[in-house]
């Protein structure tokens, strides 16, 4: 998912956007680092026509909302220590399951 596009999930009516990356520690794949970092993204989500919740997960973690988990897989593109990454190119893979 790019920032600000959303994924509705049916028949649960679930809606969860991509809102942004908050957090990229990630080590560049260019350099040798001690500690590998972090990615942290906030989504956006809501359930039928209730009003929207924001959540903060970092990668590899989830996150829970009502009936679901929300995994976020990966987040791309990778750092590089010569290039900063502008919010615009940030893409997320999220993973949903429904609990029930």
């Amino acid at each position: 998912m790019a920032p600000k596009e959303q994924a509705v999930f049916d028949p649960h009516g679930l809606t969860v956007q991509f809102v942004r990356v908050v957090e990229d520690s990630r080590c560049p794949t260019d350099v040798t680092c001690v500690w590998a970092g972090e990615v942290k993204v906030q989504l956006s989500t809501r359930i039928d026509a209730a009003a929207a919740d924001q959540h903060e997960i970092t990668a590899g973690q989830h996150g829970t909302v009502g009936d679901f988990q929300l995994f976020v897989v990966k987040v791309e593109p990778e750092r590089i220590s010569t290039r900063e990454i502008s919010a615009d190119e940030y893409r997320v893979t999220l993973k949903v399951a429904h609990s029930r």
